[in-house]
């Protein structure tokens, strides 16, 4: 079976390191919880739900699929921090981003591409946090979050999708040729 994404040791101790900041310092928390959170979703379920699926037509595809609705799930948690008007679009963006994360993962054969968009992604919605300003107690505009939902759509999950079946297939015609 061909690699799906190389472990090395490096990512195996940020993943524990990680674990322990996001718990401890709210000044770390974005990067350590885009390291964390790629690390447990793009590199354990993902990888596992391939292994699991492998012998089926799409394998690939359909674990990347699976794990960006579960990574999309998990951010319904944030319900208790914010107005459900919030937090519904936050779930699909989260499963739109899945997909795209799932994708340079699976091309690029590495978890630190998107442990870095990750990381990024959370620090920029940290800035009002950094900067002292209160998140208003109302949910966003419906039109606003269906404008970053087509976005999000056209800007990762195409492409992701697109890296996943460009990738399954290198990894359908790479034991042919060996």
């Amino acid at each position: 079976m061909a690699r799906l994404i190389y472990w090395d040791r490096v990512t195996l101790l940020s993943a524990a390191i990680a674990l322990s900041v996001s718990l401890d310092d709210t000044d770390t928390s974005s990067i350590s919880t885009g390291l964390f959170e790629e690390i447990l979703l793009r590199g354990f379920c993902f990888y596992y739900l391939y292994r699991a699926w492998q012998a089926q037509p799409n394998a690939l595809v359909k674990a990347g699929l699976a794990q960006a609705l579960i990574f999309g799930l998990a951010h319904a948690y944030n319900i208790f921090q914010a107005p459900l008007g919030d937090v519904v679009p936050q779930v699909i963006y989260a499963t739109l981003l899945g997909i795209g994360f799932a994708g340079i993962a699976a091309y690029t054969r590495s978890l630190w591409p998107v442990i870095g968009i990750h990381a990024f992604i959370n620090a920029m919605g940290d800035l009002d946090v950094f900067f002292g300003v209160e998140a208003p107690a109302e949910a966003g505009s419906a039109s606003g979050y269906l404008a970053a939902i087509a976005v999000m759509f056209v800007v990762s999950t195409i492409p992701g999708l697109a890296m996943l079946r460009r990738r399954q297939a290198q990894m359908y015609e790479a034991p042919h040729h060996a």
